[in-house]
């Protein structure tokens, strides 16, 4: 593998940033960090990814226009793995997980697109 140097490094990170930015502004990437408490993690039994699925569905469901329909996060499994930089697959097992662990909740009647999905921590 080749060293990178430093100005390499420092002009990738720069790229990073740019690109993240305007995924943002794109509204592809609006959850930019995940604060992971690694002891409650663990206690639950559950992955890295499949704890940041669960908080993107939580502030998903949280957010303004969300509390307009009952609190229920209809963002597409895609636009979860797209944030996350993960495949949709991935998403699928992380929700299976969640909704077997009775973390997230279903709801099959929402007449939605996507099944809305509820976080319940």
């Amino acid at each position: 593998m080749d060293k990178i140097d430093f100005k390499d490094k420092i002009d990738l990170m720069a790229k990073n940033q740019r690109v993240n930015r305007e995924k943002h502004k794109k509204g592809i990437n609006k959850k930019v960090y995940t604060t992971i408490i690694h002891v409650r993690r663990e206690v639950l039994g559950i992955s890295i990814i499949e704890y940041c699925v669960a908080e993107m569905i939580y502030h998903f469901s949280n957010a303004p226009d969300s509390k307009k329909i009952g609190g229920w996060c209809f963002a597409s499994k895609q636009h979860i793995a797209d944030c996350l930089s993960v495949n949709k697959r991935t998403i699928e097992r992380a929700i299976n997980k969640l909704l077997d662990l009775k973390l997230i909740e279903k709801d099959l009647t929402s007449g939605q697109g996507d099944v809305g999905k509820k976080i319940s921590f």
